[in-house]
């Protein structure tokens, strides 16, 4: 792919009419090759032992994820497993061996293409057929068909109101309320906040430390599960196939008690409690910018989904409170005021640990919460900042192509 990158922006023709770089481009792509196999090689000897290299290159990149990201991928001890290491080395040399077989290839084409000029088209079916072994079990649409499941799961998702999530104990369907459009309280997904996959955890029993895209239910837990606004639970037990959990709550609702506590497990053993009310009391990590009131009956909270990334809420606050979003807490979430005579912004804080929570003076809010992570931002500017060039360099090219072009 980075020979026919190159290769597409610099052109074959352009390349064919100049003998220096037809002598010259295929000895750089012959170099990458090599390189690419001493790398791979030298990846997959160094994943033989957990104190390598490549064992703390995993353990550094995979805590940066975690800090930054607030991401899940594997537990953290995997990281220092001797065969989840040498397994993810042996993996990691083996593409990059491939690569480099993929470079050889090309040089050698290109090499050829000197004395016989069409060897070069050789070169774009060679992408072909990368790409088809890389992405060709990848396809852009897949049947609608979901996972044979219950038939008595239907009709109970039918009555689901549409703001409430469903949980699902069987692996093998962790896809199925995509099919239906509906949220998921867990799903097949290697990529979801840490702290969400540290609060179903320890709902069950493990340790937060553990916590992966793999998850077995055991029973369900009253308080987290309300949290999640999971409404049903279905399995695959003859006698237990649908499990409704009662009164999920809200997706936003203001609660007038906070409790702050910063060490993350005994969050955990608060809001796993089944003692423990989620309508009556917010746990936080920090104190909240407003002083609370305490008062039972704080006003009302209603919310709009705009999108799957932005939702309107709309607070009627009789006295000072945390208004809480059953969404999980991520950096990448903002706050601000939807219209003008509010606040420009306000601070989203960790709630329930996996939870946002927004503290809140009495009187009417009407706020945006939206996802917009710092990496988005980031991309976005970079993006306009290349277009820019992008046209600017095509238009100075143009424009001297123009010149030479004009009679003397």
């Amino acid at each position: 792919m980075l020979a026919a990158v190159v290769l597409a922006g610099h052109g074959f023709d352009v390349m064919q009419l100049r003998s220096r770089w037809a002598t010259t481009f295929p000895v750089i792509i012959g170099v990458l090759a090599i390189a690419c196999w001493g790398v791979g090689t030298w990846i997959e000897s160094s994943g033989q032992t957990p104190d390598g290299i490549w064992g703390g290159l995993l353990s550094s990149t995979a805590t940066t994820g975690r800090r930054i990201e607030e991401i899940y991928e594997w537990p953290m001890s995997a990281y220092g497993d001797p065969k989840f290491i040498g397994a993810t080395a042996a993996h990691a040399g083996n593409a990059t061996r491939q690569t480099a077989y993929v470079l050889a290839i090309a040089a050698t084409l290109l090499a050829v293409s000197r004395y016989k000029p069409d060897a070069r088209y050789g070169v774009l079916l060679l992408v072909i057929v990368e790409m088809w072994m890389f992405a060709g079990d990848n396809w852009s649409t897949c049947t609608a068909t979901p996972t044979r499941t219950p038939a008595a799961w239907e009709p109970a998702l039918a009555q689901l109101p549409a703001d409430q999530r469903v949980l699902i104990t069987y692996m093998g369907a962790g896809d199925f309320t995509t099919f239906r459009g509906q949220d998921a309280a867990w799903g097949y997904d290697s990529c979801g906040t840490l702290r969400w996959a540290q609060m179903m955890f320890a709902s069950q029993g493990y340790s937060p430390d553990q916590a992966s895209q793999y998850f077995d239910v055991r029973q369900p837990n009253l308080p987290v599960f309300q949290l999640t606004r999971c409404g049903l639970m279905l399995t695959t037990e003859p006698n237990a196939l649908v499990i409704p959990v009662p009164r999920p709550m809200a997706v936003a609702q203001l609660v007038g008690t906070a409790r702050v506590i910063s060490q993350r497990d005994e969050v955990l053993k608060v809001i796993t409690d089944p003692s423990f009310n989620p309508r009556r009391e917010v746990v936080l990590d920090s104190s909240p910018a407003v002083p609370l009131s305490g008062q039972s009956d704080c006003g009302t909270a209603t919310a709009q989904r705009v999108n799957t990334d932005e939702w309107r809420i709309h607070a009627d606050v009789k006295s000072a409170a945390i208004l809480l979003v059953t969404e999980p807490y991520s950096r990448g979430w903002r706050a601000e005021s939807a219209t003008p005579s509010g606040p420009r912004t306000y601070d989203i804080t960790p709630a329930d640990w996996a939870m946002q929570g927004i503290a809140l003076s009495a009187g009417s809010h009407d706020i945006r919460l939206y996802f917009e992570p710092t990496g988005f931002r980031v991309g976005r500017w970079v993006t306009l900042a290349s277009l820019i060039g992008y046209a600017a360099v095509s238009g100075l090219i143009f424009c001297r192509e123009r010149r030479s072009d004009a009679p003397n």
